[in-house]
Formats: C-alpha cells, structure tokens, sequence
C-alpha cells in the first residue's frame, strides 16, 4: 500500500473510464435490500439453530450498501466542497423526511418538542431505528471525503483502527472486560467509515476479480464470521447471533461486492437491476409493512418470519416503484 497523498480530484486519465450503470452493482442492491428484510423480520435466540444461521448470511447486506456508497464517490472526479454539498442534497432530504413519517406513524409528534428525541432522532433514526444507516452513511462519507488528502496508508490505519475498536467493544467486549457500548457500534464510525472506504479504494485503484474468486473471498469471510460467532458461544463470552459486524464481516462484505462488479450480465440480472435502483427507498419504507404485520404473524416462528419477509419485500417494491411516479417524490427513492 502506497504512503504517496491522494490528490484530489484524481486526474481523470488516471481513473477508469466510469459506465452510466453496473448491472451487477445494481442488481445486488435489490438482493442486499432483500436480505435486510429478512434480517429484519428474522429473531434470533443467540444460539447456534437456523435463525442465526440466516442473521449470518444476511450481514453482507449493509456492508455492500456502505461499499457502494464509497465506490460510487470514488468514481466522481470533484472538489471536497462539490462532493460533500452533493452527499449532503442525496442524503439528508431522505432520512430526515423518513425520519418524520416514522415519528409520526408511530404517534411521537409530541416528542419533537424534547432535544434529547431529537439527538437521539438524528443519531439512531428513532422509531424509524433503520434510517440509522443514512447518517452513518454520511458520516463515513464525510470523514472520507475530509481525511483523504493524508494518503492511503493514514486512511487504512484509522479505519483498521475504527474497525478494530468497534470489535472490542462489542462482540469481544466480555473478553477485553468492558462494560456494554452506550451507543450501538453501528450508529457510529466504527463500521460505516472502514466500508466507505474499502469501496472508494476499489474505485479509485479498479480492483475487480473474477466472479468465482469473489465468491470464495465472500464465502471465507461468511465461514470466518460464523467461526466467531460458534467460538464465542462455546466459550461463554458472546452469543452466535446477532453482530452487527465481526471479524469476517468485513471480508464477507467485501467478496459480494467483489461479486456484484464481477458478475456476467445475464438476462436475469439485466431484469433485476432497475429495481436496485430503488433500494434506498425499499429500504427506507419496508419497516412500515413490517409494522403492519406484526399482530398477525409471530417473528419468533421462523416460518412465519420468513413468511412476512415474502409479503414485506413486494410490498416495499411496488410502493417505492409508485412513489417514483409522483412528482416531486423520486427522489425520495432512488
């Protein structure tokens, strides 16, 4: 890994010629998306049984998506000031306007008035506890787009750093004998950054492997992370599931994004891509129909939670779809 400083922009020559859409990226949005939801409506018991088994297949999804939004930035040839106004314009319309549909779908209007709802609101996303994504998303971002003129070698550290601290305090914390984080790990840098800017690096140096090696890179950070988890169960320091991240969670995220830039472009991933261009608003919307099943279908089942994976994930679809048809609210979705 060079120690040379990044300059920014990177002049275009040296950059790869950039592509109006990646089918494959695309159409891995929409099966990130998917295994959101499943990870959404599936509860855990934190033992080694198939729930848990499925929480650990479903962790690449946030990875990606945070992979993504760093490749995607790497790919602009901008000044930080442009970059940073742009991220800002993208992001914050979306989750502060979903932030308050959820408030209000879940009858807190009268907590608006309180400051702590509202740190705790712009922090974690409140009642809608998924948006914390879009923050941390801009967060990571934003420290990217800052930090980057130290060079590849100073960005790595911090990240390695970040990721590392992240694995201490939570999954490891009982072995490194701390007391439990006062924020989840995911709300802030300590994943989102370390992502952001594996994806950036991917851009910027145009890595990309054959489909079979991302696979295998995919499954040895899944077999690592199930590892973990089983070890940590067995030794009595942590359960199986759920992490938001463990060790092998970064190789894992890492190998399906490999994945999705290296996948054929065949006639099934042709049709799936324009609905990946709609995940940010699946995703964002998705909580609601999940909400609204909940008196009628038992998430610790695990049929019945699987169940309502397969009535959430059309639901979200074809809502975020007929959004986009409303003036005004594409950009709300996509």
């Amino acid at each position: 890994m060079s120690t040379e400083p990044v300059p920014f922009p990177v002049p275009r020559e040296s950059l790869p010629p950039p592509a109006p859409r990646l089918a494959g990226i695309d159409a891995f949005r929409y099966f990130s998306f998917v295994a959101v939801v499943v990870l959404h409506c599936n509860l855990v018991t934190m033992a080694p049984l198939a729930p848990d088994v499925i929480d650990h297949l479903t962790r690449f999804a946030v990875p990606f998506f945070f992979i993504a939004g760093g490749f995607f930035i790497g790919r602009r040839d901008d000044t930080p000031r442009r970059l940073l106004g742009r991220l800002a314009a993208r992001l914050m319309p979306v989750f502060l306007v979903w932030a308050l549909v959820y408030i209000l779908v879940a009858g807190q209007a009268a907590s608006l008035k309180d400051p702590r709802f509202l740190a705790m609101v712009l922090l974690t996303g409140g009642p809608g506890f998924h948006l914390w994504f879009l923050p941390a998303l801009m967060a990571g971002a934003a420290g990217l787009i800052l930090c980057r003129r130290f060079g590849w070698t100073v960005l790595f550290a911090l990240a390695g750093g970040l990721y590392l601290a992240g694995l201490i305090f939570e999954p490891y914390r009982v072995l490194a004998g701390l007391p439990p984080p006062a924020v989840p790990i995911h709300d802030g840098p300590f994943g989102g950054f370390p992502f952001v800017l594996l994806g950036y690096w991917f851009a910027r140096r145009d890595v990309g492997v054959p489909w079979k090696t991302a696979l295998a890179i995919a499954g040895a950070g899944l077999g690592l992370q199930l590892a973990e988890g089983a070890a940590l169960y067995l030794t009595g320091t942590g359960y199986f599931a759920p992490h938001d991240y463990l060790a092998g969670t970064g190789l894992y995220g890492a190998g399906m994004f490999l994945l999705a830039r290296g996948l054929p472009e065949t006639p099934f991933i042709r049709k799936i891509a324009p609905l990946g261009r709609f995940a940010l608003g699946m995703y964002c919307i998705h909580m609601i129909f999940l909400w609204a099943l909940t008196p009628y279908l038992d998430r610790h089942v695990l049929w019945q939670s699987m169940a309502m994976a397969a009535i959430v994930v059309p639901c979200a679809t074809c809502a975020a779809r007929m959004l986009a048809d409303i003036p005004g609210l594409r950009r709300l979705v996509s």
